[in-house]
């Protein structure tokens, strides 16, 4: 929630320019096919959009998603692998990483597993074709391009993250309940390192008193003696 929120405040500043960007953008002039496009030349556009190299392009870029997806997918079995592991870990000092791999976290080993083998899959799949085909049709964009479609990705994810879901008062009321548990979880921790600290100081107290204890039933015996001596 935190981080979430951080994100939030670091995007707004950045509102207006964003919809600068936007308004631009929207303002180029249409395209008139076969005599100007808007940033590109008639020479660019032509070769940008070969027909007779569609197919192999798309082919090729399907598989180049293919690879981001599954690239995607990796990141949040990793991270709950790697939670479990270290929970595992601290509960089962003795054991391996194999041997909790086969037994305790079985299930994300296997989940992770499964979608680093789709990664695998997925990047094999990206042949020395399909990269050689990417490669020169990417090399094709020129630079005024990619920096308008940069500019607008990144104003549409900003825009996107600011009109939420969810949205910043749903993330405020979902950090206010986060930091009210964390208070009570310090609150309770506290009270329990009190009780710790008093039971030991008693305990101090306690075994401090013992050798005078012990010293004045000593006394008290050697005063019964005497006394009994007297009779």
């Amino acid at each position: 929630a935190l981080q979430a929120v951080l994100a939030l405040h670091q995007a707004a500043p950045a509102l207006a320019a964003d919809t600068a960007t936007l308004h631009r953008l929207a303002a180029l002039p249409a395209a008139v096919p076969s005599t100007s496009f808007p940033i590109l030349t008639p020479w660019q556009q032509a070769r940008l959009h070969d027909a007779s190299k569609k197919s192999a392009r798309e082919t090729a870029l399907a598989k180049l998603k293919d690879v981001d997806d599954a690239a995607q997918a990796v990141r949040p079995a990793q991270a709950a692998y790697d939670q479990a592991l270290h929970a595992a870990m601290q509960a089962e000092p003795d054991a391996t990483q194999a041997q909790l791999d086969a037994t305790t976290i079985s299930a994300e080993r296997t989940a992770l597993d499964g979608k680093l083998a789709d990664l695998s899959t997925a990047r094999a799949a990206l042949d020395a074709a399909a990269q050689a085909t990417l490669q020169a049709w990417f090399a094709a964009v020129p630079d005024t391009l990619w920096e308008a479609l940069e500019s607008l990705d990144n104003a549409l994810a900003r825009l996107s993250l600011l009109q939420g879901p969810p949205t910043a008062a749903a993330l405020l009321g979902t950090l206010d309940a986060a930091e009210a548990t964390l208070v009570g979880a310090l609150a309770a921790a506290r009270l329990a390192q009190r009780k710790a600290s008093g039971g030991s100081a008693a305990n101090a107290r306690a075994s401090a008193a013992r050798p005078s204890e012990s010293e004045t039933r000593r006394q008290r015996a050697r005063a019964f003696a005497r006394s009994s001596e007297s009779f």
